[in-house]
């Protein structure tokens, strides 16, 4: 079992190792009372004002004003990589899930509570985010993609990312696909709007998102723009300076994980301070620095810088550097009074390994809450669920598997697989047996060959069940076609459809109400997928 599975079954081990459980109505309140303590310091407030100009020009910025400015706030986090038109499905969800959470705990502590996107664009994984998988209105699956990376950009943050005029031809393309349908030109205007040529890749993805859901008071924070890294220099240098000692507790901390039955999510490296630096600049490549005394190399570069040039450039140049995936967290609690943290299971796996920096810091540890997940079902493809007798989750199936079941629905053309293949063996086993039951009275010798006899028959059967499974799905080219559509619809490649699936289907086709769909459908403190149905 994983660390995030444990966890959200409230074994205290887990729980233990996360900081608390946030199932635990008395963990919440005490995770409530020492966010609300910590200020939020004035210069994190400008920034969120000027990077959420739509949200602090709506209906609702009196009210989120007054929260900021409350001596009691607590905020609710989440965060995803800038993906081509939002990534994934699950960031949606992530979004909306950290707004209801920042309803639910606001109402269970009474104390004032917003909800925060981090943009998380200092990563540099091009490949992970240039591609954009589209469900069509015809069922088919396309992949959307920008131009692949030139070498040189290898190590380029997604900040330092700019989009030509192929994403123009990407949206063009979601216009035309989805243009018979009544909402897609809302959605269509957005994209436009967000994904233009010179727009960075991240500055596209906090425009679309804040699109979406500014007018529900979500607060996107970007830590590349506007002196977003001025204002967490210190805890740079923090981790700088005392590297050794922050190694020493996230490899004790490790073990402690290992102890306990689980695996670490993120491998810890020795003699690094946990953040990247970028050579030549915000927007030049990235590296790993590499503890060498007083000299630390750049991994990937062959260069190495000094620590005092290291130490100058943290104090009056900080854009210089970025975070990593342990430390992204803790730069997160560090400006923001964090009552919770809404994440996936990853999330939550590695959340482990950094419990005790918290403690080192001086900030306290926020719950660490699973995201919203959904399985999103049209009518038409709930209408095709009933006729294969499938659920959703079937649909995840090896191919063999799948077919085996769909087969066993009352409507199907042929006899169940698994149901005929299992009485043809039970028969044999029952033969076999009566068989050596007669033949040992004659000779004891005898009972290995017909277990052998047996074992061979039942291999054969095996194989001839499998011939049997590829012949049905050869004929059957309507129940083909319906797992098809069901597979693409539900689990493309076999994966989850939240990771497998972009929301631009969901908001070209249902537009605002998908949103809103979605928003009633989140269950605080849930632990499992819900079947949402449109």
């Amino acid at each position: 079992m994983r660390l995030s599975e444990a966890y959200y079954e409230r074994n205290p081990a887990a729980s233990k190792l996360l900081g608390g459980s946030f199932l635990d109505e008395s963990t919440r309140s005490a995770k409530s009372e020492a966010a609300s303590k910590r200020k939020i310091a004035p210069g994190v407030v400008e920034l969120l004002m000027k990077q959420n100009a739509a949200a602090f020009s709506g209906p609702g910025a009196e009210e989120l004003k007054r929260k900021l400015g409350s001596p009691e706030l607590q905020v609710v986090i989440t965060g995803q990589q800038t993906g081509l038109f939002l990534g994934p499905l699950f960031t949606l969800y992530k979004a909306l899930g950290a707004i209801k959470y920042a309803e639910e705990l606001e109402s269970e502590s009474g104390r004032p509570t917003v909800a925060v996107f981090w943009v998380q664009s200092e990563d540099h994984d091009y490949d992970e985010v240039r591609t954009c998988p589209v469900l069509l209105p015809n069922g088919a699956l396309s992949e959307l993609a920008l131009p692949e990376e030139p070498q040189e950009d290898r190590r380029k943050s997604m900040s330092a990312r700019t989009l030509d005029s192929s994403v123009s031809t990407l949206v063009e393309t979601v216009k035309e696909a989805f243009s018979t349908f009544p909402d897609s030109a809302w959605f269509s205007a957005l994209l436009e709007g967000s994904y233009e040529p010179g727009a960075t890749l991240n500055g596209a993805f906090t425009s679309l998102l804040s699109s979406l859901t500014a007018e529900r008071g979500l607060l996107l924070f970007d830590p590349c723009i506007g002196g977003g890294k001025q204002l967490s220099r210190e805890l740079y240098l923090k981790f700088f300076e005392q590297h050794a000692q922050i190694t020493e507790m996230l490899k004790a901390q490790g073990r402690a994980i290992e102890q306990s039955g689980y695996e670490q999510q993120v491998y810890v490296r020795e003699s690094s301070p946990l953040f990247f630096f970028h050579d030549g600049g915000p927007n030049a490549a990235r590296y790993r620095l590499e503890n060498g005394g007083d000299e630390w190399t750049l991994v990937g570069a062959d260069k190495s810088i000094s620590a005092d040039k290291i130490r100058t450039l943290l104090d009056g140049s900080p854009e210089q550097f970025s975070s990593s995936a342990l430390l992204r967290p803790l730069l997160q609690d560090y400006l923001f009074p964090t009552v919770a943290y809404i994440g996936g299971d990853a999330e939550v796996n590695y959340s482990a390994q950094t419990t005790p920096l918290y403690e080192f810091l001086g900030i306290p540890k926020p719950l660490i809450i699973p995201r919203p997940k959904f399985v999103v079902l049209e009518e038409k493809t709930s209408r095709l669920l009933e006729k294969t007798g499938l659920k959703p989750e079937d649909l995840r199936m090896p191919d063999a598997e799948l077919l085996s079941k769909a087969a066993s629905n009352p409507d199907a053309r042929y006899v169940d697989p698994e149901k005929l293949f299992s009485e043809a063996s039970a028969k044999i086993s029952q033969i076999s047996s009566s068989l050596e039951e007669e033949l040992t009275k004659a000779d004891k010798t005898l009972e290995n060959p017909v277990q052998k006899t047996q074992e061979k028959m039942q291999h054969l059967l095996d194989v001839l069940k499998q011939r049997y499974i590829k012949a049905v799905s050869a004929n059957d080219t309507l129940l083909q076609d319906r797992l098809r559509k069901l597979r693409t619809a539900i689990a493309p490649g076999g994966g989850e459809q939240e990771r497998s699936l972009s929301s631009v289907y969901f908001l070209a086709r249902y537009g605002k109400p998908f949103i809103q769909t979605i928003y009633d459908a989140i269950e605080p403190f849930s632990t499992v997928s819900k079947v949402v149905k449109i």
